[in-house]
């Protein structure tokens, strides 16, 4: 498995996260954060085995869509997480996999990310769903409402699973008061009318089509 991070002004998350990686993954799974070439924050960065890779600044959907369309061919499942996740149990990678083996080799898997579990706001996909529909993350969106259409596809293919016992813990403001608030979030915000706009109008003209190329794999 691939697990894409798209990274920006959080050098001490990403640092965060690529330790409590390393300390919790068990399986076949490597690392890739994804940059912006604006942002030097991370210049110098210890990726201690992950790889960077750094794209002119684009939104969150398309840096896992460039990410995928490069490594889809070599790894069998393609994850998102955010880099204000920390991965908290040991063989979380080995348990989403095994999800995803469960369902035939086919489907999507999240885990617990003490946030929301009735939709996979972090999530690890068959690479074969990405070849089939041509891409990772709704390319009608910017930065919200992919998890919606990530739970959308999944429950109307009937291969969507929620893993509970792995745990990778979404530290965002909304649930945790000890984290503030800062720029990305700032930033990112502003784009919520736009995106769920654009959901509904994907749900009402495009949702039926991409789920007939997802159910057409099982």
């Amino acid at each position: 498995m691939l697990v894409m991070v798209p990274v920006r002004g959080r050098r001490a998350g990403a640092e965060r996260f690529i330790k409590a990686f390393g300390e919790t993954v068990r399986g076949d799974t490597d690392l890739l954060l994804i940059n912006d070439s604006d942002d030097p924050s991370y210049e110098g960065m210890d990726l201690a085995g992950a790889r960077m890779m750094t794209l002119p600044r684009s939104t969150i959907v398309v840096k896992m869509n460039t990410a995928a369309g490069l490594y889809a061919e070599r790894y069998p499942v393609l994850m998102f997480t955010g880099d204000d996740t920390i991965p908290r149990t040991e063989g979380w990678d080995k348990l989403l996999c095994a999800a995803i083996g469960g369902m035939g080799g086919t489907g999507y898997a999240y885990p617990d990310d003490r946030r929301r579990n009735d939709i996979p706001e972090h999530v690890a996909i068959s690479s074969n769903i990405f070849w089939a529909l041509g891409w990772f993350a709704n390319p009608k969106l910017d930065h919200f409402c992919i998890d919606n259409t990530w739970a959308d596809l999944g429950n109307g293919a009937e291969c969507l699973r929620y893993v509970p016992e792995a745990v990778l813990e979404h530290r965002h403001p909304t649930v945790c008061p000890d984290v503030p608030g800062d720029a990305v979030y700032a930033e990112t915000a502003g784009r919520l009318p736009g995106d769920y706009a654009r959901y509904l109008e994907w749900k009402a003209t495009q949702f039926q089509q991409d789920l007939a190329k997802v159910r057409g794999l099982r």
